[in-house]
């Protein structure tokens, strides 16, 4: 998986870093606290990635072998290529969260100091 990383909110303070980012297809942002004490699948995913658009393509077993654990895909920007690229994970019950211009800053936050996908 792409700039994946398994956490938990309890070990792992990252997840808040997310807190108010906009939830697609929602009216809501994102709160940390709804993952007290669960694991998540976090994601940073772009369309010009390609690696993350193989990794969608397969997002059927890539859900399967997460049994059950939520999965976080964070994106940089939501235009009409990346609705279509992720209407599959969206349908599936990921949730997609545009942080816009913290990507980066996430990206290093969650463990990649070159805050830069493949």
């Amino acid at each position: 998986m792409a700039s994946s990383a398994f956490a938990q909110y309890d070990v792992n303070p990252h997840l808040s870093a997310l807190d108010g980012a906009a939830i697609i297809g929602t009216e809501a942002t994102f709160r940390s606290s709804v993952l007290q004490g669960r694991d998540a699948l976090v994601m940073f995913w772009a369309s010009n990635c390609p690696p993350c658009l193989v990794e969608m393509q397969g997002f059927a077993r890539l859900k399967a072998s997460a049994n059950g654990i939520p999965i976080i895909v964070i994106v940089e920007r939501y235009g009409s290529r990346e609705q279509g690229l992720l209407a599959n994970p969206r349908n599936n019950g990921a949730l997609i969260l545009n942080v816009g211009g913290n990507y980066r800053a996430l990206l290093e936050e969650f463990g990649d100091s070159e805050a830069a996908l493949p």
